[in-house]
């Protein structure tokens, strides 16, 4: 068995310090787990993989992949979490994972599920079938063709916000925007969207942790 103990496990996901409570193993556990609760309603899913800046993100993700069922994966790269929900219905999706702790610390990192055609994280008694499935060790690893959609889903995700605004208006008053995303993943698609509506936009990179306190917060405010 598996123990979860030391892991957070909520309706929002799991989190985990990488390489103490969350490990390559871990990872694995759960993208086999996640896969047998997807195939469930689809025996040959589609499923939508994503992840944030975090240095571990690219080695946790490999790891739940080696779990998946057979079926499509599509790889959207580094985007936000919001991205891999709106791109659930276009690309007709059964299930979605993101590699992400929010804002918690850089040593931090986790997983959040979601399933088709809800488009939303799982609830409380899917989160419980999900852990049931981890501590059995359910599930066979059979992941079958990677395709790289990143361009596409931050395309999707444009679209659908540009739809909700009056673009011609916000362009007219040619605003001055300051963007820092604290390193995060969501800084690429919040430069094109500025971009799209007539925004001078001055990025600000500071290495800053996520979470925005007064003190983290000092570059963006100068």
């Amino acid at each position: 068995g598996l123990s979860c103990m030391s892991l957070k496990v909520s309706y929002s996901g799991v989190r985990g310090i990488v390489g103490e409570s969350l490990t390559a193993e871990v990872a694995e556990r759960y993208g086999r787990a996640f896969g047998a609760l997807v195939s469930e309603r689809n025996p040959h899913p589609t499923l939508l993989l994503a992840r944030d800046t975090r240095p571990s993100g690219p080695q946790l993700l490999e790891a739940l992949i080696r779990g998946l069922p057979e079926g499509r994966l599509l790889d959207l790269g580094v985007v936000a979490t919001p991205t891999i929900q709106c791109c659930m219905q276009p690309l007709q999706a059964d299930g979605a994972l993101m590699v992400t702790a929010s804002h918690n610390p850089s040593q931090w990192n986790g997983f959040k599920f979601f399933l088709g055609p809800e488009n939303t994280v799982l609830d409380g008694a899917q989160t419980e079938r999900l852990q049931a499935l981890v501590q059995s060790g359910t599930g066979q690893g059979r992941p079958g063709q990677l395709l790289e959609m990143h361009e596409r889903a931050l395309e999707l995700h444009l679209e659908r916000v540009l739809a909700q605004v009056d673009c011609e208006r916000i362009r007219r008053r040619a605003l001055r925007v300051a963007v820092d995303a604290g390193g995060g993943a969501g800084e690429e698609l919040l430069v094109r969207l500025l971009e799209r509506l007539g925004c001078f936009t001055a990025v600000v990179r500071s290495g800053r942790e996520s979470e925005p306190t007064a003190e983290s917060l000092k570059d963006l405010c100068q």
